[in-house]
C-alpha cells in the first residue's frame, strides 16, 4: 500500500525500502496471503520466543520481510525457517530422560552413514544398486544416502563425537577419503574437544589427520582442492562486495536468486560455474538477511554459548559450527535435521520444573 500511495523520489524513504507494487489484478490476493503469512510468523514467534527471545526476533523478522518484500523474491527458505524453528522448540520439551536414547539414535545414524558411505568405496551400494535393480557407475562416489559427497561427510564429521569408539576408524577413513577439507576439520575439532581428556586417544587422532592430510595432498597430490578454495573465497568476495553495495541492513535477498544473475551480469564463473549456495552459512545468512539478520544471529549465538560445553552434544556442535563455514550444511535437509536435534537436546527446557509444580 505505501508502495502505490508514496511512490517517492530516489531519495524518498520508501524508494529506499524497495517495496514491490503488483499489478492491480493480482495485488489483493497477493496482499492478502503476505498478511497471512506474516500473522503466522508472528504466532510462532510468540510460542518459540518465550524461551528464546532471540529465535523469536528471527522469526518475527523474516516474517516481517516476507510481508513487506515477498512479491520480489521467493519465500521458501523463510518458511522452512519457521518450520525449523518450531521443530526446535519442539525438540526441547523432550524429557531430560530420554536425551541418552536420542544421543545414540543420532550416533547410530551416523555410524550407519560411514559404514554406507565404506561398501560405496568399496564399489558397492546395497539400496541402489545391482541388488535391487540399480546400475553403478564406473567409478562409485561414496556419497553415502544424502546425495553429495560433502553432505554426507559433513553428517558422519558432525556424529562422530557421539559415535563409540570402535566406530571412529570408520568415521576417520571415509571422511579423510572423502577429501572435503571442511569436514576434516570439522571432525578433529569434534573428535579433539570430545577427548581432549583421553591423551593416547587425542594423539591417535591427531597423528592419523596429520598422516592422511600428507598422505592426500601431497603424496597423491589431490587435484580439485586448491581450485575449489580458490572458487570458494572469489565467490565469498563477489557476494561480500554485492551485498555491502546494495542492500547492507536488509540483505538483497535469496543467495540463490541474486548471485548467479549477479554473476552473468559480470561474466564471473568460477570453477566454471554458478553457484546456488554460498558454501558458507554464515556468509549466506548475512547476505539474504543483512546486518539485521547477522546482529540477531549473533545475539542468539551468544545467548546459547553454553551449548558448546555440553556434556553430551557440545563436541558435535562445535564441529556442526565449524563445517558451516564451509558447506551448506542447513540447505541439506538430512544435515540440517541432525544439527537441529544437537541444538535442540544441548538447549533443551524439560518439563522437570512442571513436575516439581505438580
Amino acid at each position: 500500500m505505501l508502495a502505490l500511495r508514496f511512490p517517492g523520489e530516489p531519495t524518498s524513504i520508501y524508494s529506499a525500502l524497495g517495496l514491490p507494487k503488483y499489478a492491480p489484478d493480482r495485488g489483493i490476493d497477493v496482499w492478502h496471503m503476505h498478511a497471512f503469512w506474516f500473522i503466522v510468523f508472528a504466532l510462532v514467534a510468540a510460542l518459540v520466543g518465550r524461551r528464546d527471545r532471540w529465535l523469536g526476533c528471527a522469526v518475527v523478522t523474516l516474517g516481517l520481510g516476507m510481508f513487506l518484500w515477498a512479491g520480489s523474491f521467493d519465500v521458501t527458505h523463510r518458511i522452512v525457517f519457521l518450520v525449523g524453528a518450531l521443530a526446535l522448540w519442539a525438540v526441547r520439551q523432550t524429557p531430560k530422560v530420554w536425551h541418552p536414547m536420542a544421543r545414540d539414535l543420532l550416533a547410530a545414524s551416523g555410524v550407519f552413514q560411514a559404514v554406507y558411505m565404506l561398501q560405496q568405496y568399496l564399489g558397492y551400494d546395497v539400496l541402489w544398486g545391482p541388488m535391487v535393480g540399480g546400475i553403478l557407475k564406473p567409478q562409485l562416489q561414496p556419497i553415502g544416502t544424502l546425495g553429495t559427497v560433502d553432505a554426507a561427510s559433513a553428517y558422519v564429521a558432525i556424529a562422530a563425537p557421539l559415535m563409540p569408539v570402535w566406530a571412529l576408524p570408520i568415521a576417520l577413513a571415509v571422511v579423510l577419503k572423502g577429501h572435503s577439507i571442511g569436514a576434516i576439520c570439522s571432525l578433529a575439532v569434534g573428535l579433539l574437544i570430545r577427548y581432549h581428556r583421553s591423551w593416547p586417544l587425542t594423539g591417535f587422532i591427531t597423528t592419523s589427520l596429520v598422516i592422511a592430510w600428507w598422505g592426500y595432498m601431497y603424496h597423491f597430490a589431490v587435484p580439485h582442492i586448491p581450485t575449489t578454495v580458490s572458487g570458494r573465497i572469489t565467490i565469498w568476495q563477489f557476494a561480500l562486495a554485492d551485498w555491502w553495495e546494495r542492500a547492507a541492513i536488509f540483505g538483497p535477498g535469496p543467495w540463490a536468486q541474486q548471485i548467479p544473475q549477479q554473476q552473468m551480469r559480470v561474466n564471473l564463473r568460477p570453477n566454471d560455474e554458478f553457484w546456488v549456495e554460498a558454501h558458507n552459512e554464515y556468509l549466506q545468512w548475512l547476505y539474504e538477511y543483512g546486518a539485521l539478520g547477522a546482529s540477531i544471529a549473533g545475539l542468539w549465538l551468544w545467548s546459547h554459548r553454553r551449548m558448546f560445553r555440553d556434556a553430551m552434544c557440545g563436541a558435535s556442535l562445535a564441529a556442526l559450527a565449524v563445517v558451516s563455514g564451509s558447506f551448506f550444511t542447513f540447505h541439506v535437509v538430512s544435515v540440517a535435521l541432525l544439527g537441529l536435534c544437537l541444538v535442540g537436546l544441548a538447549t533443551a527446557h524439560t518439563h522437570d520444573h512442571l513436575q516439581e509444580v505438580a
